[in-house]
């Protein structure tokens, strides 16, 4: 969103990070390493084992050269407004509102008799 190029909310990393590519809001060099970068979050997040630190490393080191890549690119007045864009703040997590499992089954503590 903060490029111009805000995804529907169902796509996946791999096609937000080709939509961007589509837009033209990434080059292809910067497109090769953010889906590299999508991959490597879909690796860690459904992977069944925790990710190394070499993943994070990897993926922290692709995030700051694509940003850094992109907002290079962008006037200064243009950064400074992206910098200041409150919708990111204002994302709401689907999964993180939602319910825990058994939630209805809680049940209410039981009164101390006397």
């Amino acid at each position: 969103a903060e490029q111009s190029a805000a995804p529907p909310r169902t796509a996946t990393r791999r096609e937000i990070a080709l939509g961007m590519r589509d837009a033209a809001v990434l080059d292809e060099p910067e497109a090769d390493e953010l889906l590299a970068l999508a991959d490597d979050v879909d690796q860690a997040v459904f992977h069944p084992q925790p990710p190394d630190p070499d993943l994070a490393d990897r993926a922290w080191q692709r995030s700051d050269h694509v940003t850094a890549t992109v907002l290079a690119r962008r006037s200064r007045l243009r950064r400074a407004i992206q910098r200041a864009d409150p919708r990111p703040l204002l994302h709401r997590d689907p999964i993180a509102d939602a319910e825990p499992a058994g939630a209805d089954d809680a049940r209410e503590p039981a009164e101390a008799t006397a």
